[in-house]
């Protein structure tokens, strides 16, 4: 019943092309726990690195698309955040490295309990709001 549930969200996926699992292996040596999905045209990774939860998602050529890693909110510089705690609880923050890019994504919860993704670029000024 379980795996009926994961898969209309997300598809398992335990035959990760050979390209695609060896790409992994040489960028995460460290990582622990993999869990793979196979999600639109794209294998993702779910797993544990240096104590860090993340993300990585291959084409199936093998050529890494996007890495997330789930960081301590306490990790995104203060200067950045002040104006996000005053308007609710900052619940999560994500570092997205994505076509040379490295962004910071913030959700915070306001006091009416609504959700709101702020995307800031590499030098933490606010490139996006939107409501979740």
């Amino acid at each position: 019943m379980k795996k009926i549930f994961q898969n209309l969200f997300t598809s398992e996926y335990s035959d990760i092309p050979p390209v695609v699992e060896k790409k992994f292996k040489s960028l995460f040596k460290q990582a622990e726990s993999i869990d793979w999905m196979y999600v639109g045209n794209e294998y993702e990774a779910l797993f544990y690195e240096n104590k860090l939860e993340k993300i990585a998602r291959f084409n199936p050529e093998g050529t890494l698309v996007e890495i997330r890693i789930n960081h301590a909110v306490s990790d995104f510089p203060q200067s950045a955040v002040v104006q996000y705690i005053r308007e609710g609880t900052v619940m999560n923050y994500i570092e997205i490295i994505k076509d040379n890019k490295k962004l910071h994504e913030l959700i915070v919860k306001n006091e009416s309990m609504n959700r709101f993704l702020v995307l800031f670029d590499e030098n933490f000024e606010v490139i996006k709001q939107s409501s979740l």
